[in-house]
C-alpha cells in the first residue's frame, strides 16, 4: 500500500498540486509508512523462530549429528562393551540417521515458510469467493446500481516575482474583486521562448462567472494553471481579491487519494477530518449533496460515511461518478471561487445543469473551461482563447445562452 501510495501521488502530481494537498499527502504517507513498519516488525517476530531453526539446522546439522552421540557414548557409556571397530561403525550409522533426521527438520521449516506465504494468497482467494457470493445474492440490485452509474456517467503556493514587471498580490475582497490580469503574458514552463498568451487583460468580479473556450490545444488548461499560480508569469500583473485558501480547483482528471480513506474524508479532502463528534454535524449536508447528485448509493457501498474503504476510487467508480463526487467536495468546502477544468464532460446535460445550479444556489463563483455549448447558460462572461497568443472577451447575454442551450 505504501509503494502504491507513492505511485498514486506520482501519477496524479498535477491534480495534487492544484488541490494544494501537500500537507495532506505528507501526513497520509507517514501514516501508511508507520502501518508498514509495524506490520514488518510483527512479520519479523513471527518468522524469527522458524528462521532460527532453519539456519541452525542448515549450518550446524552435520556437527549436531555427532554432538548428539556424546551423551550415550561418553556420559551414559552405552557402548562401553563395544570394540573400537564396532564403535566406529555405530557412530557412522548413527550420524547418517541423525543427518537424515536433521535434513527432514530443515525441509519442515522450509515448508512452514512456504505455508505462511501461501496463507496470504488463500486469504485473498477466500475474500474473492466471499465477495462473489455476496454479489450473486444481490442479483439484479447490483446490476441496476451499475446501470444507473453508467447512465449518469456517460497548503498553497504564493510565488514571488522573479522579474521586476511581474507580481502577484492579494487583499481586495472588500471591492468584490476575484482576480484581475493586467498585460499578462506567459510561456511554457520548460520553454520561455514559446509564448502562449500576450498582454491578456481581464477582470472578474464577485457574481460573475467566466467561461473559457477555444479549440483543443489552444491553451485553456494553461490559462487555468497560470490562474492557480502553478505556472509563472512572463510579464504583467495578476491581482487577487481573495486569498488562495478560498479558491478550489476541480481538475479535468478527478483525484481521490488512496489509503483506505472513508467517504467523508474523501469529500473533505484536502483537509484532514479530526476524530471528534463535531464532524458528524455535516452528515446531513453531505447526504443531501450526495442525494442531489444521485450518489446516495455510495453511502451503502462504502459502508457509511466513516468506514474505511478498501477499493480504489478511480477504478471502481465511473468517470461521471468521480466528477459528481468532486462537485460534492466542492460544495462541502464552499470556496468563494471554483475553477473547473472540463469538470462536467463525463456527465449528461441534465446532470450538468443540476451541478451548476448547486454552485449558483450556494453562491460560489466559478471559472469553467470546456467545449459544450450548454455551458454558456451558466456564465455571463466568455474568454475565447484562439491560440497563437490571441484571445477575445465578450459578455454572454441571456438570449445567447438560451440559443446555445437549445443547440
Amino acid at each position: 500500500m505504501n509503494q502504491y501510495k507513492h505511485v498514486s501521488i506520482r501519477d496524479n502530481a498535477e491534480s495534487s498540486i492544484l488541490y494544494k494537498c501537500e500537507n495532506f499527502e505528507k501526513t497520509e504517507c507517514k501514516r501508511l509508512f508507520n502501518i508498514l513498519i509495524k506490520k514488518q516488525f510483527f512479520l519479523v517476530l513471527w518468522r524469527l523462530p522458524n528462521n532460527f531453526f532453519k539456519q541452525f539446522f542448515d549450518y550446524y546439522g552435520g556437527l549436531l549429528s555427532y554432538a548428539l552421540q556424546f551423551i550415550p557414548i561418553i556420559v551414559i557409556g552405552t557402548y562401553d562393551d563395544k570394540s573400537p571397530e564396532d564403535l566406529a561403525k555405530i557412530i557412522s550409522n548413527n550420524a547418517f540417521y541423525y543427518i537424515y533426521l536433521v535434513n527432514s527438520f530443515t525441509r519442515l521449516t522450509d515448508l512452514a515458510i512456504d505455508v505462511g506465504e501461501m496463507a496470504g494468497v488463500f486469504q485473498r482467494i477466500a475474500d474473492f469467493v466471499q465477495y462473489s457470493d455476496e454479489q450473486a445474492l444481490k442479483g439484479t440490485e447490483v446490476e441496476g446500481l451499475a446501470n444507473q452509474s453508467f447512465e449518469e456517467g456517460g497548503g498553497g503556493y504564493d510565488r514571488a516575482p522573479i522579474i521586476v514587471d511581474r507580481s502577484i498580490s492579494s487583499g481586495r475582497l472588500s471591492e468584490g474583486l476575484l482576480f484581475e490580469m493586467n498585460n499578462v503574458s506567459y510561456t511554457l514552463p520548460n520553454d520561455e521562448n514559446y509564448l502562449l498568451m500576450h498582454n491578456l487583460n481581464i477582470r472578474l468580479m464577485k457574481g460573475q462567472n467566466l467561461l473559457v473556450t477555444g479549440p483543443s490545444g489552444a491553451g485553456k488548461s494553461s490559462f487555468l494553471r497560470v490562474l492557480m499560480r502553478l505556472w509563472n508569469l512572463k510579464t504583467g500583473m495578476l491581482t487577487y481579491g481573495i486569498t488562495s485558501d478560498r479558491i478550489l480547483h476541480c481538475p479535468q482528471k478527478s483525484y481521490f487519494p488512496v489509503g483506505r480513506l472513508s467517504l467523508r474524508q474523501q469529500i473533505a479532502f484536502p483537509v484532514h477530518i479530526p476524530k471528534s463528534d463535531n464532524v458528524f454535524r455535516d452528515s446531513g449536508f453531505i447526504e443531501k449533496m450526495l442525494k442531489d447528485l444521485k450518489l446516495f448509493h455510495l453511502i451503502e457501498r462504502c459502508g457509511g460515511l466513516d468506514s474505511s474503504v478498501e477499493f480504489d476510487w478511480h477504478e471502481s467508480l465511473t468517470p461521471g461518478e468521480l466528477q459528481r463526487l468532486s462537485f460534492v467536495r466542492l460544495l462541502y468546502h464552499r470556496p468563494l471561487l471554483a475553477i473547473l477544468d472540463e469538470a462536467t464532460n463525463s456527465v449528461s446535460s441534465d446532470m450538468e445543469k443540476i451541478m451548476y445550479q448547486l454552485l449558483l444556489t450556494n453562491d460560489i463563483s466559478f471559472i469553467s473551461a470546456g467545449h459544450r455549448q450548454t455551458l454558456t447558460a451558466f456564465h455571463n462572461l466568455e474568454l475565447k482563447i484562439t491560440g497563437k497568443t490571441g484571445y477575445t472577451i465578450k459578455e454572454i447575454s441571456v438570449a445567447t445562452a438560451v440559443a446555445d442551450e437549445k443547440l
